[in-house]
């Protein structure tokens, strides 16, 4: 535990040295600090240790050096994560409701803890629900998140939109494909 009493407008910060334990698997691991508010309010943040996988590369390489590294590390960083999205339609009478489903694959070697929302153009936000929920996906889980859609039974046959499920997590942030949301006769 490390002690703070901060002040308006104050920080304070701490070095701190993290090493892998002996026979710790290869690939992405991401280390945790969390801290309680005296209003019970947690605040956590994370950084990424790479096991048995290059750096990230040197800023100031140039730039032909650079950038296929660069391009090397974002793949990496874009497969911690599957994000697949159950079914690109969902078609829906007038006061029926469904589901916009995604299934999400942690694929790093520890926890990741996230949040998840629904987008979708204004006037579909009433419609949907819930707009944000968190998630706690294990090494190698897969979870579905879902989001319900609830037509008015008033509503207009032939009205049309997209939805998509955004994920957030760590200071990273992924988008599920698209799903064409239709009001049916």
């Amino acid at each position: 535990p490390l002690r703070y009493d901060l002040g308006p407008l104050a920080h304070a910060g701490w070095d701190l040295a993290v090493r892998a334990r002996p026979g710790a698997r290869r690939g992405r691991h991401f280390v945790a600090a969390r801290i309680t508010g005296e209003d019970g309010q947690v605040f956590e943040d994370a950084v990424l240790v790479s096991v048995g996988e290059p750096a990230a590369p040197a800023l100031d390489l140039p730039l032909e050096e650079l950038f296929p590294l660069y391009l090397a590390d974002q793949q990496k960083a874009a497969a911690e994560l599957d994000l697949i999205l159950a079914e690109p339609r969902l078609a829906l009478a007038p006061g029926g409701t469904g589901r916009i489903a995604v299934e999400l694959r942690n694929a790093t070697r520890s926890p990741v803890r996230g949040e998840a929302q629904l987008l979708s153009p204004f006037g579909s936000w009433a419609l949907t629900g819930p707009w944000t929920r968190g998630f706690t996906a294990e090494p190698d889980q897969a979870l579905a998140l879902d989001f319900t859609v609830t037509i008015p039974a008033a509503a207009r046959p032939g009205q049309r939109w997209w939805a998509l499920v955004k994920v957030m997590y760590f200071g990273r942030v992924r988008y599920s494909e698209p799903a064409e949301v239709t009001i049916t006769d």
